[in-house]
């Protein structure tokens, strides 16, 4: 008699014809109907995928704003693994971090190489403001011509009588 077996999200389903039962056996899981079964793989797995989420610490920002970028960690994913509660910071004097939603996208890993490529950016980003400012600064030491100098350089300045 050949096994009857089939894939769901990565988990092995086999059919048990004796009992008439579809099971998973890396989840622990059975239903009559394969359908039931894939539905409750799903659920199982959206659950272990919320557990293993929790706890990690992540970047919250976006890949290119690394100046406005923050540590946070990550408290509860939504079921649909779309979005994510996060923790930030300590808020106000009560010692307590402020929870906040984020697109998934939104969230970057920590890890020492995404903490080198945001402690770069943020480094550009300050050079760059601060590269900004000295050229405003210069700007506004330029000589600009008013009425008088431009006529004193040889122009001809119409005048409206």
């Amino acid at each position: 008699m050949s096994e009857i077996q089939t894939e769901h999200q990565g988990y092995k389903i086999r059919y048990a014809e004796n009992e008439e039962v579809w099971r998973c056996w890396d989840l622990d899981l059975q239903s009559k109907s394969l359908a039931a079964l894939r539905t409750k793989i799903a659920a199982a797995a959206r659950k272990l995928r919320v557990a293993q989420a929790a706890g990690l610490e992540v970047w919250v920002g976006n890949s290119w704003g690394g100046g406005d970028m923050k540590l946070g960690v990550i408290d509860a994913l939504d079921p649909d693994g779309k979005r994510a509660a996060v923790f930030i910071g300590q808020a106000g004097g009560d010692g307590k971090r402020q929870r906040s939603k984020f697109d998934i996208a939104n969230l970057l890993p920590r890890n020492p190489d995404q903490d080198a490529k945001i402690a770069t950016m943020r480094s550009l980003l300050s050079e760059a403001d601060r590269l900004r400012r000295e050229a405003d600064a210069i700007g506004k030491t330029l000589v600009r011509y008013t009425p008088e100098t431009i006529a004193a350089a040889g122009a001809v300045v119409a005048v409206d009588e």
